[in-house]
């Protein structure tokens, strides 16, 4: 490791030396720096370990190789670059404070090649499109204000190089100094998280507050999208925390667009549009699913092909309209290219609202009632030509007040692709495209059972293998499937099971929650068994059930739906829940599938388990037409209404009470979400334009 006085080209301004900051605090900063005491705090604070964790991270996130040329601004005493780059390979690190910089180089670092300075990382002496891979990590947070924020991220990108990747971690957000205040004063993480995530909508109302302190600067998502406004750049989010959702602290990165690049990571980066095909397409219109039997199988296999997820194949869409269709009209748009089936769309009509404020919403089928989401089984090359013929069809059987696309998942690559066929296919309207509203867990799954394990803590795996074998010698337990023979007798014993253990817990499980989802999952459930679809694992113990674990298979993805266990507190030590879970990765490994969609939502134990998160993402167009728009604002504001209701009654106050006073068994009290509710609740996201994570298209 060597220090470098740089005093080169500054971004064209020959004559300003790299070494100044221009901020008063940079002189105290350096003495205290220079200080035993502060030194030895400094080496309580810094965990190793830690910083090995980060450093894995950042390498595999930025996907860095040995020739990559790495940039670290905000690089202290280079003890993380060091950790993220290659042996021999060539980096570059900027500080503030030159005495950090000149400490690291006395650390006698096995790497010769990288090269350190003092610089400011609002003017870095480096010419443009200088490295690969560009690195900023917890610096956001000491910055003096906003300002200074965009300028800094502008300086990462003018160095990055065109097909390069931009690294800023660690990055304080809006939330984040009232989690510190609460989490002060006693308050355990997942209440602090349910206190935030309830009281997120009322900061959207607070639009000219300004999140800074004189000693932390707290920043918005926007900022980053605003600071790299009119460049050649996609960027995309990760919040990370006991909630995703919270936006307490998140990471960026952002990917410099070169036409020359190709094959991103689908989890990294927004990818870019799909090359389009101009050739001619039919499309046709259904109304029913009798009438597309015959296009059932060409239906799954370009939903296979295109790699989306249960959610867009033929029986989910089927059975779910058999079972939510009332009061709704289908619209079932099928696309040919010649003789080859390119998309499957099945959208459905519908009005809703409350007494007089009502609205005409166009959707796809299965995006609520039970729970779940939606995908798009389309080729991407066809999206422009097939986005805008169905957007003109629908156009054509009656107007609409709101199109919405969505929940999709967090994977699906062509969002932006789909927001601008809509832009072109649309008159005059308005496309809001959300991309991290509602987090998603995602295992993906190794070759083997051992990478899988490998793969986890070390503290995890030994509890797997330690539960494994006491539930092996102690009871006898195997995981067993399920036939479609015994499917009613062993959905019968799951839904019990279910049942006990959330009313044990003092709240109403999946299948109250949601009204209807029961007898869906019958159905649907032995029309998966039919086709060998269907993973119903049971672990039985001495003959007795002691957990389910309900999972559908399509295509290369496993959909962990719900899992049961036995309210009995015996069981606990052998945690069941483990056991089933590991049981599945071992069914997934066996199919070939290379990914276990964990369904919405997070939760601490799949965390532990080795899943990631991705976020949801909606597209929502909203008419432009005088009375829609008074139509939809005066629905969105009676709709509040119902949904503070839900958010204060269902979540909160009813469990409070089914828990402390379990002998009450009135209606009133353990009635899932409402009808109402779960047709308009997607209003109070979609209509978040001022949304961190929310892209605000106009039409021309």
């Amino acid at each position: 490791m060597q220090l470098v006085n740089w005093n080169g080209t500054m971004h064209g301004r020959a004559e300003a030396s790299a070494a100044i900051s221009g901020t008063g605090w940079r002189e105290a900063f350096e003495q205290s720096a220079e200080a035993s005491s502060w030194l030895a705090a400094h080496r309580r604070i810094v965990d190793l370990r830690t910083m090995e964790v980060v450093a894995a991270e950042i390498r595999e996130r930025l996907q860095i190789s040995p020739s990559d040329r790495v940039l670290e601004v905000g690089c202290g005493t280079g003890a993380l670059l060091a950790m993220i780059v290659h042996p021999d390979q060539q980096a570059v690190g900027f500080d503030l404070c030159e005495a950090l910089v000149r400490r690291g180089v006395r650390r006698e670092l096995e790497h010769t090649r990288i090269h350190c300075g003092a610089a400011d990382g609002e003017q870095l002496p480096l010419s443009n499109e200088s490295f690969e891979k560009v690195i900023c990590y917890g610096v956001m947070q000491c910055l003096s204000d906003e300002a200074a924020a965009m300028r800094v991220v502008r300086e990462l990108v003018r160095v990055c190089k065109p097909g390069g990747m931009v690294f800023i971690g660690d990055v304080s957000g809006v939330l984040e100094k009232h989690r510190k205040v609460l989490s002060r004063i006693g308050m355990g993480d997942r209440a602090i998280e349910t206190l935030l995530g309830g009281a997120t909508p009322f900061w959207r109302l607070r639009r000219h507050w300004r999140h800074e302190t004189p000693s932390h600067l707290f920043v918005r998502r926007s900022l980053f999208r605003k600071a790299i406004e009119g460049m050649p750049c996609d960027v995309t989010f990760r919040t990370f925390g006991v909630r995703p959702n919270s936006r307490c602290r998140f990471d960026v990165c952002i990917h410099k667009d070169d036409s020359e690049i190709s094959g991103r990571s689908a989890v990294m980066v927004m990818p870019r549009e799909p090359e389009l095909v101009r050739e001619p397409i039919q499309v046709e219109r259904f109304d029913t699913f009798d009438q597309l039997l015959p296009l059932r199988e060409k239906w799954d296999a370009l939903a296979e092909s295109v790699g989306a997820d249960l959610f867009a194949s033929f029986d989910w869409c089927s059975t779910w309209w058999k079972h939510f269709g009332q009061d709704r009209t289908a619209e079932i748009y099928v696309a040919w290219a010649g003789d080859k089936v390119v998309a499957c769309l099945p959208f459905f009509r519908e009005s809703i609202g409350y007494g007089p404020w009502q609205i005409t919403v166009v959707r796809l089928i299965g995006s609520c009632d039970a729970g779940t989401r939606c995908d798009l089984a389309i080729k991407p090359a066809y999206i422009d030509s097939v986005i805008r013929e169905v957007t003109r069809r629908l156009d054509q059987f009656g107007t609409w007040d709101v199109m919405h696309i969505g929940d999709l998942p967090g994977d699906f690559l062509h969002g932006r692709a789909v927001v601008h066929a809509l832009q072109r296919g649309l008159g005059r309207g308005r496309v809001i495209y959300r991309t991290g509203y509602y987090p998603n867990s995602v295992f993906d799954i190794p070759e083997s059972f051992d990478e899988y394990l490998m793969s986890l803590s070390s503290n995890e795996r030994s509890a797997i293998r330690r539960t494994a074998r006491r539930l092996a010698e102690d009871h006898q337990a195997q995981v067993i499937g399920t036939s479609a023979g015994d499917l009613d007798a062993a959905f019968d014993q799951f839904h019990r099971q279910h049942e006990e253990w959330w009313t044990k817990s003092g709240h109403l499980g999946y299948f109250r929650d949601w009204s209807g989802s029961l007898a869906f999952h019958r159905d649907f459930s032995a029309a998966q068994a039919r086709t060998g679809r269907l993973y119903m694992l049971r672990l039985q113990a001495r003959g007795e059930s002691i957990g389910f674990q309900y999972s559908h298979r399509f295509g290369r993805h496993i959909h962990w739906f719900s899992g049961s266990r036995a309210a009995d507190a015996k069981w606990d030590a052998y945690s069941p829940g483990r056991q089933l879970h590991c049981a599945i990765v071992r069914e997934a490994i066996a199919a070939g599938a290379t990914q276990i969609d964990g369904m919405n939502g997070y939760y601490e134990f799949k965390t532990r388990w080795g899943a990631r998160y991705t976020l949801l993402q909606n597209i929502t167009v909203m008419s432009q037409d005088v009375l829609s728009r008074i139509a939809v604002r005066d629905f969105t504001s009676a709709s509040r209404l119902h949904f503070f209701y839900n958010r204060i009654w269902f979540w909160h106050m009813a469990p409070w009470l089914r828990k402390h006073f379990p002998k009450s068994k009135g209606t009133w009290l353990c009635q899932g979400q409402t009808k109402k509710f779960v047709r308009s609740r997607f209003m109070e996201y979609a209509s978040a334009m001022q949304a961190d994570d929310a892209i605000c298209f106009t039409t021309a």
